[in-house]
């Protein structure tokens, strides 16, 4: 995987690490959260969105023999939203047309935001039996980029849906507000999740031994 991360002393760097382990096998220093990151165009190919204002790329690790995969540079500009559409792109989705037009709004907790009516969206059906799958981009609000998604014949994705997509399986894979669900083509008629676990319950480690001291007390 590979990520742009930010530690101490607003430190910035772009690494690709080896999933479930976040610890980078290798990793070159970022300029600030502009840029970073990247996406896999194949099982054989890392494009990396790194940026040029350092002597180092990790275009430079291509030819190593640690790394599975070759590694080539991205030709983005330092744009993160290119990077998303390519994936995509990769995935399955189809793009419906060109972006909508965007404007600036103010939102009380937001130095930028932008608000986006007209996009036309993206679309994915894996195969007939499937509903298409529609996201739309509605602009950038104060948590980044966001996006409505629609299922056609169904009100399941409702506005508090932060992400949808289908899977390799063709199951449908929804996260809405720190749950995630999983819906094959059977549970999509009738409306209940295969599978659906809620994040939130979740504590930091050692948080429940804590709390359960704190209650012998």
């Amino acid at each position: 995987m590979v990520y742009l991360a930010m530690g101490s002393g607003v430190k910035t760097w772009n690494g690709i690490c080896n999933p479930p382990w976040l610890s980078t096998v290798t990793e070159v220093p970022n300029d600030g959260t502009w840029a970073g990151g990247g996406y896999f165009s194949g099982p054989e190919t890392l494009c990396a969105n790194t940026v040029w204002h350092f002597d180092r790329s990790l275009g430079e690790f291509s030819g190593s023999k640690e790394l599975p995969f070759l590694i080539e540079r991205l030709q983005s500009g330092g744009e993160v939203f290119p990077i998303l559409s390519w994936r995509l792109e990769r995935d399955g989705w189809q793009r419906e047309g060109d972006f909508g037009k965007q404007k600036r709004i103010t939102l009380k907790h937001s130095v930028f935001s932008t608000l986006c009516e007209d996009d036309p969206g993206w679309s994915w059906q894996p195969t007939s039996e499937h509903p298409v799958l529609r996201m739309y981009y509605r602009g950038y609000f104060v948590h980044g980029y966001t996006f409505e998604f629609r299922l056609e014949g169904s009100d399941l994705l409702d506005p508090e849906v932060e992400w949808a997509t289908w899977d390799s399986k063709g199951d449908l894979l929804v996260a809405r507000q720190g749950s995630i669900q999983r819906f094959t083509l059977i549970g999509l008629a009738s409306g209940a999740p295969q599978f659906s676990f809620d994040l939130d319950t979740l504590s930091a480690p050692g948080t429940s031994s804590v709390n359960d001291a704190s209650n012998d007390l």
